[in-house]
């Protein structure tokens, strides 16, 4: 579609997410992490692997069936609670994985209206030009993926999201957000900038049912976690001078773990709940 705006959200692998991912996995879980092709930074980023964006979800999908197919990893399963979690993008991957729809209309028009939004700005990571970004979606390989943009990419058995500082959100179909039974908890930093809550997590919260959400105040969740912004880490220290100490990344981390884990309560007590009703 001529005249999208660059996608802004790269520069993440499963490994940087280590933080989350390992904590998650010594409380118990099993966890599968990816390096979304085309769009981590590992491999050699490409256009069409960031233009993609609503192929993310199918990469969880792929990544779920192959731990299916291990056989170290297969017997410790449990497909009937299979939960979905994800930072920034991988929020946006995790809504769709629970049966958001992409809207790419919806999203160019925002753009359209709001240049200056974080959601709307090309990134350090990889900025892409929104004549790169068109180019890139107009070989008759790449035009029949971008056909179904809009399809279901949701994974059925999704039973719960944990979204922190979920991105792209404006590209979502506000109907289908709507219309999500999915239990979702967001996390959010009040200071970020890059994805901000108005326009990102907060959108989300409004239109979903089964929904929670907290604030880290004078937080910027992406500070942490993206190369580009550790980079910057000082110059971000020096314009925020003014606002309250952050929370210490220690405790912040607890903070998120803490709110998955009571994010898996609601959805297992839901589940209860609707066992003894129908007995």
């Amino acid at each position: 579609m001529a005249g999208d705006p660059p996608v802004p959200w790269f520069g993440g692998t499963a490994r940087i997410v280590g933080w989350f991912g390992i904590a998650m996995a010594r409380d118990g879980y099993i966890v599968a992490t990816v390096d979304h092709p085309g769009n981590n930074a590992v491999d050699q980023m490409t256009v069409p692997g960031a233009a993609l964006y609503w192929d993310r979800a199918d990469d969880l999908r792929a990544a779920l069936e192959a731990t299916e197919r291990d056989p170290a990893i297969d017997p410790h399963l449990d497909l009937a609670r299979p939960d979905v979690a994800g930072f920034s993008a991988g929020g946006f991957t995790a809504l769709v994985a629970a049966g958001a729809r992409v809207d790419r209309s919806h999203f160019a028009q925002f753009c359209a209206a709001n240049p200056d939004d974080g959601v709307c700005r090309p990134q350090q990571e990889f900025a892409v030009t929104p004549e790169e970004f068109a180019k890139a979606l107009k070989p008759p390989e790449v035009a029949a993926e971008v056909a179904h943009a809009g399809d279901d990419h949701s994974i059925p058995y999704a039973r719960a999201v944990f979204a922190m500082a979920p991105a792209l959100v404006q590209a979502l179909d506000p109907t289908s957000l709507a219309q999500m039974s999915t239990p979702v908890a967001i996390v959010l930093g009040d200071a970020d900038t890059v994805a901000p809550p108005t326009t990102n997590g907060l959108v989300v919260a409004k239109a979903i049912h089964g929904r929670s959400w907290s604030s880290f105040p004078a937080s910027d969740t992406m500070i942490s976690c993206l190369p580009a912004a550790k980079r910057d880490r000082r110059s971000f220290r020096n314009a925020r001078s003014g606002f309250p100490r952050p929370i210490p990344r220690a405790r912040r981390s607890r903070q998120l773990r803490n709110s998955l884990a009571g994010t898996l309560r609601t959805r297992r007590d839901r589940i209860a709940d609707r066992h003894e009703g129908a007995a």
